[in-house]
């Protein structure tokens, strides 16, 4: 029975239904037995739903440009076997069309201490790691004046904070002083006194207003420059949690080249995301080159 007919219809329903129930007994029992691979396979059914539902707005237009040599971090799904499966770093092995739903990638593992190099991958040594922390080096020396800038703010804050604070005080003081000079003023003074007394009082506050204003701005500024320079902590962070997962170099996995669906592409998605603009160089790009001649053609 072919359940792509619209007459089958309600036996696809049928079919779903009990495919679920299926589903469902399978995984709470593998959840007794094997855990891990159960929050897999879970993890990868609603990220597979979430796929499903992107795939009729999905525009490839809106992501970067992604070009041989890239590193991108992808989602390669549940697979069966010894298939790369799950987030995985990878190479890009073309420059990609923008407007390809497509890329063609090679997966990357972690490299361990004492494991040689096989048949069927290519130590890439610590060239991505290398590229990481030079990154968060260069991300650290951007920030550098915005740190100064911030200090800057707040020394300039305070000191005026401190005028504002010796000016009230002077002011509190001078009342009582101004009052009692009023009041033992001869009579036909006291106008004319009331008066000046006004004026100066009208001044010292509208002076106590304006920088009451300043203060305002300035603690607005540096409150910006805080979410700023937070949001730089934040990208500094995560550089650093991408290179942590990449601990001592990484294997290229030659045998498991494949073409994917750029939904699959986790990071980079703009030119502003971690992984932008980590690259391999030329010449481990003609290593892998040479590898893959190597292993598919008879040159």
């Amino acid at each position: 029975m072919d359940l792509k007919k619209s007459e089958n219809n309600t036996t696809l329903k049928e079919t779903i239904h009990n495919l679920m129930s299926e589903y469902e007994k399978y995984l709470i029992d593998m959840a007794d037995t094997d855990q891990h691979k159960a929050a897999l396979l879970c993890y990868w059914l609603k990220d597979y739903k979430k796929m499903l539902i992107r795939e009729k707005q999905f525009n490839p237009s809106y992501l970067k440009k992604y070009r041989r040599g890239d590193i991108i971090s992808v989602n390669l799904g549940f697979n069966v076997g010894s298939e790369q499966g799950g987030l995985h770093f990878a190479v890009v092995l073309e420059d990609n069309p923008r407007k390809s739903e497509t890329i063609t990638i090679m997966p990357l593992k972690s490299r361990k201490n004492s494991r040689e190099e096989q048949e069927y991958e290519i130590d890439l040594n610590g060239e991505i790691v290398h590229q990481f922390s030079q990154k968060i080096n260069n991300k650290f020396i951007e920030n550098k004046a915005t740190f100064e800038e911030l200090d800057q703010l707040k020394r300039s804050y305070q000191l005026l904070i401190n005028e504002l604070t010796e000016k009230v005080t002077a002011l509190k003081a001078e009342i009582p002083i101004k009052i009692k000079e009023l009041t033992s003023s001869p009579i036909d003074e006291v106008n004319t006194k009331k008066d000046l007394i006004e004026k100066d009082f009208d001044s010292q506050i509208s002076e106590l207003s304006n920088q009451s204003k300043i203060a305002f701005e300035k603690k607005q500024e540096i409150a910006l420059q805080q979410q700023k320079i937070q949001k730089e902590l934040d990208v500094i962070n995560k550089y650093i949690k991408q290179l942590g997962k990449m601990k001592k170099g990484s294997i290229g996995l030659i045998k498991q080249i494949t073409t994917i669906s750029k939904m699959r592409i986790v990071n980079p998605i703009s030119d502003k995301d971690t992984l932008a603009g980590i690259r391999l160089s030329d010449e481990f790009l003609s290593k892998i080159d040479t590898k893959i001649k190597q292993i598919y053609t008879k040159e």
